[in-house]
């Protein structure tokens, strides 16, 4: 448990949330800003490498013991992982594959959540040298995604990429007004990815 870490991250998670340009300009998708919940440091150490099937699983049985709270699909859960984790994505790898991603541990039934390894040395940061910056890119992307897509694949895509994704290939580095850096989203309604 690395408490200051712990207090960023919260930071980070409330300030992309309540951002009304980045987060507020989702409303012509039918979503928006949220509100944060009190986070929860589950003690029991995770194995190496976890897959994606564990996660949701986890979650699920993590609810009906009310280790967590039961969201009832109208919210969903920021799943970090700590250093030396593995995500799994079928045979695909955190780091190596992918830098975090979405999902649902049952389809359009939720629980939803985001899952954010331990931010990758390389690959995942094209802006900084930070961990946190590499995380909070990372994180923003994916709860817009979720938003916007909450079970993949049955939401607002642009052929078969997500909102985020698609600005992927035309990366600029932006930051919200908190300082925070972000993945710029695609706006149907302007034609063109966001920018602060």
């Amino acid at each position: 448990n690395n408490q200051p870490w712990v207090q960023f991250v919260d930071r980070a998670v409330e300030d992309i949330e309540k951002n009304q340009s980045y987060s507020g300009g989702l409303k012509e998708y039918n979503v928006g800003t949220g509100s944060l919940k009190s986070h929860v440091v589950i003690q029991d150490d995770p194995p190496s490498t976890i897959s994606n099937q564990a996660i949701g699983s986890s979650l699920v049985s993590w609810i009906n013991s009310g280790t967590i709270p039961d969201l009832g699909g109208k919210g969903a859960y920021n799943v970090f992982l700590p250093p030396g984790v593995t995500a799994t994505l079928g045979t695909d790898t955190s780091c190596s594959v992918f830098c975090d991603y979405h999902d649902s541990a049952s389809g359009n039934k939720g629980p939803f959540f985001t899952c954010e390894p331990y931010p990758c040395s390389t690959g995942c940061n094209q802006c900084t040298s930070s961990n946190f910056d590499t995380m909070t890119q990372g994180l923003s992307e994916e709860m817009t995604e979720l938003k916007t897509d909450m079970n993949p694949g049955t939401g607002w895509v642009i052929g078969n990429e997500e909102v985020c994704d698609y600005c992927d290939a035309h990366f600029v580095c932006n930051k919200i007004s908190t300082g925070e850096y972000v993945n710029a989203w695609y706006s149907n309604a302007a034609g063109a990815c966001w920018k602060p």
